[in-house]
């Protein structure tokens, strides 16, 4: 309805307009020169409540198509090079968007040997700081804090104990997992709570944070239904960068697959990529690296294997 007001507006009534224009939709002003009422009434709706951004994003310039076949599957180059078109069209010099994959697996969430959390160290850095805490003794706090940690030591422990969480990654010591334990009730439903897995259980403190905190490691951790999402780059580091990061972190996940995921012929089920405020592309299966499928031995094969070789 706002749009259509807009287009019946006499010259020189449109800023009045926009000054009011609240109810959760942009400024007229923002709108992309194709835009009208009757356009919008026309899209899908599923389109029609997107920001006007996401509409210069998704269309080409004049309006006459889409950019890209939202229900096609593409390449991860392809996939890559229609991201960046996106951001050609509607750039953001206040905002750094951040490349985000997300998957679903061909696993079953209830049996430990098919759950995936591992990190994931991408060549080129996500771009994405991190703010990290370290689980440590009282007086070891000064030193955790001189090597770049957020947050540690008793600080830590209190913000804990208040079930306050002024960061992003929990790093801790091996020999300070038992001290942590009792505190699995707060940190394992909020995702935190340090692995060997995930690289958060560390000997070499140091090097963890500069790698956690810097964005050049990533957490790989399904949900209940197999869901997996994760930042993987930003835009202002080129197509380059962005399409080594997203190879080498589907690589990586798929020369980690857990053993479960070895008797299953499928490992990923669907894959996409977005920036985080873009429409989101579809992955073409093909580009699904192998993740070690070990195929069953066929009923009878066992025998016929030996009475070949002993002549029975």
């Amino acid at each position: 309805e706002k749009l259509k007001e807009y287009d019946d507006m006499e010259e020189g009534e449109e800023e009045e307009a926009d000054d009011g224009f609240q109810e959760g939709r942009p400024p007229t002003e923002s709108l992309p020169k194709f835009m009208n009422y009757e356009f919008w009434k026309k899209m899908p709706s599923g389109l029609r409540n997107r920001s006007p951004r996401y509409w210069k994003m998704y269309f080409n310039e004049d309006g006459t198509a889409p950019k890209y076949d939202r229900f096609k599957f593409y390449s991860l180059a392809k996939a890559i090079d229609i991201i960046f078109s996106f951001y050609e069209s509607a750039p953001n010099d206040a905002h750094d968007s951040s490349l985000e994959i997300s998957m679903y697996m061909a696993l079953d969430a209830k049996y430990p040997d098919q759950q995936i959390r591992m990190k994931i160290k991408l060549p080129n850095g996500s771009g994405k700081s991190k703010r990290v805490a370290v689980f440590c003794p009282p007086a070891e706090e000064p030193e955790a804090l001189e090597m770049g940690a957020t947050i540690a030591g008793k600080t830590l422990q209190d913000d804990l104990t208040n079930e306050v969480f002024n960061f992003d990654v929990l790093i801790a010591k091996p020999a300070m997992m038992p001290a942590l334990a009792k505190l699995g009730k707060i940190l394992g439903p909020r995702r935190l709570m340090p692995s060997p897995k995930s690289g958060t259980v560390v000997t070499d403190v140091k090097a963890a944070i500069e790698s956690w905190a810097s964005g050049g490691t990533v957490e790989l951790r399904n949900t209940e239904i197999m869901y997996i999402g994760a930042p993987f780059a930003k835009v202002s580091q080129g197509k380059e960068k962005c399409l080594e990061n997203l190879r080498s972190l589907i690589q990586q996940l798929a020369d980690n697959a857990p053993e479960g995921a070895k008797k299953r012929e499928e490992y990923f089920s669907k894959m996409w990529i977005k920036g985080d405020d873009s429409p989101s592309i579809r992955i073409d299966p093909n580009e699904f690296p192998s993740h070690g499928y070990q195929k069953p031995m066929q009923s009878g094969t066992v025998d016929f294997v030996y009475q070949a070789l002993h002549g029975g």
